[in-house]
């Protein structure tokens, strides 16, 4: 309803400048930057130039979703780019193409760049407006795929590394085991402590990127679910305003004496109480999702805090573990008063495994046992 008002607003502004222009609507079309296709070719070719670069926003004004279309051929060393209203990558074309897809938007960005060598035919890119509803499934996947990259950089990061820590720790006791002393097992024993610090420091120097990701995931999923918070606001605003004009009839044809005017009173009510009914079951279909990625984004920001606590106690190991190697070249009978096993790091994993099964749970949850359909409604 809201879109569609928008829309026509800007039919109103735009036939207004036409009609002032003459002969630069183009021109003045361009003030309300609604440009909807790019094309890598000069006007009237068949083919773009060598050793261009170029750029250019795209916007299906008063959209909420768009498809995206493109249709072309390049040689394999030029490249068109498609960002998102943010500049963040969606994809590289590069060959020959022939897509379409969908985005919750109603904004890209478009950049092609070629080198001096062979040209092609080109690429043409135009935005079509698609019904939101159809663009459910896609907003579902990116907030399924950002919650994995979560999932992928917190604990598999570190667990799939620490079969390598626990295998040093296990021959390191059983020398220590095996032999009273040191002598004997001297190389051996330090060989383990280096090799365990190495392990942390590792860990240690991958902490910035793993915690970087994991906070522009963790925003980037907010982000859509208020993007869907934004949608639901605006079912219901338009579910209220249907309602309203069925109200205001209802009580203008109890107010008219006219048969043939109540008539088309009480046919007018019924069609907007019917639309009402239908942005209503629209509305509970949103609000089905919004729910499920709340169920997702309720033990991320612990399960992010634990992860970044183990991060913290990995590097402070690197240090234990190097004064462990050092020592023991100066010992000559037992080595005591180190730590010989992995409690501590085991006992942050075991939390961060017990918060990632609520984030597998949710996830399982939006993407298997939620039903959507890509039929608009």
């Amino acid at each position: 309803m809201n879109s569609g008002l928008r829309k026509l607003g800007a039919y109103f502004v735009s036939a207004a400048l036409c009609w002032g222009a003459g002969s630069g609507v183009y021109a003045e079309e361009g003030l309300l930057k609604d440009k909807r296709s790019f094309s890598t070719n000069r006007p009237q070719t068949d083919h773009y130039d060598n050793s261009v670069h170029l750029q250019e926003t795209l916007e299906f004004l008063g959209a909420d979703c768009v498809e995206i279309k493109i249709v072309g051929s390049s040689q394999k060393d030029d490249v068109l780019i498609i960002y998102d209203a943010n500049h963040r990558v969606i994809n590289n074309f590069s060959g020959k193409v022939n897509v379409s897809f969908s985005l919750p938007d109603n904004k890209i960005e478009v950049e092609f760049r070629s080198n001096s060598y062979a040209t092609d035919k080109g690429f043409q890119v135009n935005l079509l407006e698609k019904n939101i509803d159809r663009c459910l499934p896609e907003i579902r996947q990116e907030f399924i795929n950002t919650a994995q990259d979560v999932l992928h950089y917190g604990a598999n990061e570190i667990t799939d590394n620490l079969d390598t820590a626990q295998s040093h720790l296990s021959n390191l006791n059983a020398s220590l085991r095996q032999n009273g002393s040191l002598n004997g097992v001297l190389p051996e024993v330090m060989n383990s402590f280096l090799e365990l610090a190495n392990f942390y420091q590792k860990m240690g120097d991958k902490a910035p990127k793993i915690k970087a990701t994991l906070n522009s995931r963790q925003q980037a999923l907010e982000k859509i679910q208020q993007q869907v918070a934004d949608i639901i606001e605006r079912l219901g605003k338009g579910q209220a305003e249907y309602n309203s004009i069925a109200e205001r009839d209802q009580l203008l044809e109890s107010r008219t004496e006219l048969q043939e005017l109540k008539k088309k009173r009480l046919i007018s009510a019924d069609a907007y109480q019917k639309l009402a009914a239908n942005v209503a079951v629209r509305k509970k279909v949103w609000e089905r999702l919004h729910q499920l990625q709340y169920e997702v984004l309720k033990p991320l920001p612990l399960y992010v805090e634990n992860i970044q606590v183990l991060l913290h106690f990995m590097a402070s190991n690197v240090q234990v573990y190097q004064q462990a190697a050092s020592e023991t070249v100066l010992r000559t009978e037992r080595l005591a008063g180190f730590n010989t096993d992995l409690g501590g790091l085991k006992q942050a994993l075991l939390i961060i495994t017990q918060q990632e099964e609520l984030l597998r749970n949710a996830l399982e949850n939006l993407g298997q046992k939620y039903e959507v359909t890509d039929k608009p409604r």
